[in-house]
């Protein structure tokens, strides 16, 4: 919830700053251009990171955390039940080969 106020209010508290940009350092140019490329790409970037932070926030919770989708893995989900049934398997076959071994 910090992350999204944050990105809102981040114009307001920069907004001082993008004037300064704005006004140039001889205050008689304009660098109004500059000034409103500058703060949408601060905004974009920012938003690009929170979307990223997401993605990436809970491995263990599934479908990224949201519940509209818990049935998707997302790219750095840990599929728990997944792993254990592999290892189960994995575990199963080396005492299977290990049985083996001894009876040569």
């Amino acid at each position: 919830a910090f992350a999204r106020i944050y990105i809102q209010v981040l114009g307001a508290l920069y907004g001082p700053y993008f004037l300064t940009i704005a006004q140039g350092a001889s205050k008689k140019e304009s660098n109004i251009v500059f000034a409103i490329l500058f703060a949408l790409s601060i905004q974009l970037t920012m938003s690009g990171l929170y979307h990223v932070m997401l993605g990436l926030e809970d491995p263990f919770a599934g479908g990224n955390g949201r519940k509209d989708k818990q049935n998707e893995a997302g790219s750095d989900d840990v599929n728990v039940p997944e792993l254990v049934e592999m290892t189960r398997r994995m575990l199963i076959q080396a005492e299977k080969d290990a049985i083996a071994n001894w009876r040569l």
